[in-house]
């Protein structure tokens, strides 16, 4: 299966060397989106492991066929002509149980309201943002400890950890999907409020429930 990979970031890495830990996956049959960052660790891991792979801004990539698009902690929209590249079109990684907490910050907003489990998702990818077939959904309790930092950690690597299950099941055509009940839908966008504008809504929200939730070290 000729693959398409949109990752970023560390989860993006997370998600190709459990590609690679499968013997029979051929090298030459994945080839890597890159963002135009200039640190962009998708890049060097691209050059060195002589990996294919292009420029999200760059032409070329129109005159490729794919069987699949897999988007890991991808960050930005793809565009319906690299999607329809793909015979299978793409899946992708979202850290909730779509179709509650779509878009941003999900795992902090869990926190903020109180649930008890959060989970991932990986579904089709549609025009608008979280809103194709449910592919593969896990729950995954939210610990009273439990910060966004922490939960973002654990929840993404559990999700990852299924990429060469959805292949095999792309194998079969996704024959087995959920259509998500959007009458249930939660959309969060991006941008963390802070804590004094929450109070304005909620003036007894705790103070430590905040820097539970919005605790995440700054990256680039």
């Amino acid at each position: 299966m000729k693959i398409l990979y949109a990752g970023h970031g560390i989860i993006g890495a997370v998600g190709l060397t459990h590609l690679f830990s499968h013997g029979n996956t051929n090298i030459n049959d994945i080839t890597l989106l890159i963002d135009n960052s200039k640190s962009s660790l998708m890049k060097i891991y691209a050059e060195n492991y002589s990996l294919r792979f292009y420029q999200i801004e760059s032409n070329n990539i129109l005159e490729e066929k794919f069987d699949l698009l897999i988007s890991a902690h991808w960050r930005k929209r793809i565009d319906k002509d690299i999607l329809n590249l793909c015979r299978l079109g793409g899946v992708n990684l979202h850290p909730s149980l779509l179709p509650k907490y779509a878009g941003c910050s999900s795992l902090a907003w869990a926190i903020l309201n109180k649930e008890k489990e959060v989970g991932y998702s990986w579904h089709l990818m549609e025009d608008d943002f979280d809103v194709g077939d449910i592919i593969i959904q896990k729950k995954i309790p939210l610990c009273d400890e439990d910060t966004a930092f922490s939960l973002w950690n654990r929840v993404n690597i559990l999700g990852i950890k299924e990429i060469n299950k959805l292949i095999s099941l792309a194998d079969g055509g996704f024959k087995e999907r959920i259509k998500q009940d959007l009458s249930k839908r939660t959309y969060y966008s991006r941008g963390f409020p802070t804590f004094e504008s929450l109070l304005k809504e909620n003036p007894n929200l705790p103070i430590n429930l905040y820097e539970r939730a919005s605790y995440f070290p700054k990256f680039n």
